[in-house]
């Protein structure tokens, strides 16, 4: 097996040794000619060098017509091919061939962290909530960017395809947790009002509205995340599952629409109910009878009523 390194370690002090004989031999003909035959030498390790990286062996392949097995060939046998004429073309396709593989290594690592890339998640009233979403989100966008840099690559034609796959895996990833985070965020906000049995009652209509997307969540979450160990690239690529988000939020939008016309009915019958927001108003209506729920937002519907007996 050839030492290349140590071959080369050889030739460097050889060809160091260059100006002192030249100096010192000035009427020898004899170390001028070794010394072109050292440089000669040195340009077949380059190619060596280049020859023994797997990545240019098929590009040889084609360029010399004929297959080399560098595991078995012999220096001498290196020689006697003659690729001296082709070194600058062999440089050329070895410079391809890194360049390739750099493309190639930076895709690998942009697919080996979503293979890995768990979701964090959190369980409230059985149902699995996204934790950290803007870090997954922050993710996937830089790995959209590093991609977009491998694409703007000319030496990406071994893994266009694989690229092109990805380019369209990652937007759609993106989609998706960006969609689940609205859903989320909304059915959240939802959630909290019609937490209390007293405004499942008093909003009964409403909440039954509420209950279709709240019900199709629970079994999502029971479907796909109460395993905990849940890969991102998996779940937001399942199909169906950001246009079910998607669906889900016009739903919710209505639902609030209609909660809104609600509170705005209330607000019309007594104009000082606009000082309440939203949450505070649910409260009051849905506790007519109970006067301590009321009691902290008297300063706001009365500006110098502090407290009721």
């Amino acid at each position: 097996r050839l030492d290349i390194a140590d071959m080369q370690k050889q030739v460097n002090y050889f060809l160091q040794l260059g100006p002192l004989f030249e100096c010192a031999y000035v009427q020898n003909s004899l170390w001028a000619n070794v010394h072109l035959e050292v440089r000669k030498f040195d340009d077949i390790l380059l190619i060596l060098t280049c020859v023994i990286d797997p990545d240019i062996q098929k590009r040889l392949h084609k360029l010399l017509k004929e297959e080399i097995n560098i595991h078995s060939i012999t220096l001498e046998e290196l020689i006697g091919l003659d690729l001296l004429p082709k070194k600058d073309r062999i440089l050329q396709e070895n410079r391809i061939a890194v360049q390739e593989r750099h493309s190639r290594e930076l895709f690998d690592k942009i697919t080996e962290v979503w293979s890995l890339q768990l979701f964090s998640l959190t369980k409230k009233n059985d149902v699995w909530l996204l934790v950290d979403e803007d870090n997954i989100i922050s993710l996937i966008e830089d790995s959209i960017m590093n991609l977009n840099f491998i694409k703007s690559s000319k030496f990406i034609g071994p893994i266009k395809k694989e690229v092109e796959v990805w380019d369209v895996t990652l937007c759609q990833m993106l989609a998706t947790v960006k969609t689940w985070y609205v859903f989320q965020k909304k059915w959240s906000e939802l959630e909290a009002i019609f937490s209390s049995i007293e405004m499942r009652h008093e909003l009964s209509a409403i909440f039954r509205d509420f209950r279709v997307v709240d019900k199709n969540f629970q079994d999502f979450s029971n479907k796909y995340l109460s395993q905990r160990n849940v890969n991102v690239k998996t779940i937001a690529t399942s199909p169906g599952i950001l246009e079910t988000f998607q669906s889900h939020i016009v739903h919710l939008e209505r639902v609030s629409r209609l909660l809104d016309d609600y509170l705005e009915n209330k607000r019309s019958t007594f104009g000082r109910l606009y000082f309440l927001s939203r949450e505070e108003l649910l409260q009051v209506i849905c506790n007519p009878t109970d006067t301590s729920v009321l009691q902290p937002f008297l300063p706001k519907l009365f500006g110098s009523v502090q407290q009721l007996q």
